[in-house]
């Protein structure tokens, strides 16, 4: 993980002369190594994992603003924000759809990985989940 933190980070250093796809894949793909370096290194400092979590966000949060409509971008944040904030984790799944309308089942998938998460969620919450994800499985 060391080597591909230094190697996008690297990446991100060349510059892409306004390619934009180029921009954001280099922002995303440093935000997912530096997440799941914080999710797979177990001698860090707790004070450590949070300032590379909010790194990890930072830069998915970079890819968004270069490509808003990259589906893939907003189901990183969410899952991001899934434990600690699970309402901007929730927002950025629906965003997520919003990019995507074949992206409802990895949505679910997304859900289910914590049910408390789901009986957390409003009423109103679930309702607006379930609908956006049928009205994009019927048309």
């Amino acid at each position: 993980l060391k080597v591909a933190l230094a190697a996008y980070d690297y990446r991100l250093t060349l510059g892409f002369n306004g390619e934009s796809s180029a921009t954001g894949s280099a922002w995303y793909d440093l935000g997912v190594v530096l997440h799941a370096l914080e999710n797979t290194t177990a001698t860090i400092s707790n004070e450590l994992k949070e300032k590379v979590h909010k790194q990890a966000i930072k830069c998915v949060v970079e890819a968004i603003k270069v490509e808003p409509a990259d589906a893939s971008y907003w189901r990183a944040l969410g899952g991001m924000h899934f434990v600690a904030r699970p309402r901007a984790a929730q927002h950025a799944y629906i965003k997520s759809l919003e990019n995507d309308d074949k992206v409802c089942m990895r949505f679910f998938v997304s859900l289910g990985m914590s049910s408390s998460f789901w009986f957390r969620m409003s009423s109103r919450g679930r309702i607006l989940a379930f609908c956006i994800c049928t009205t994009t499985i019927r048309s």
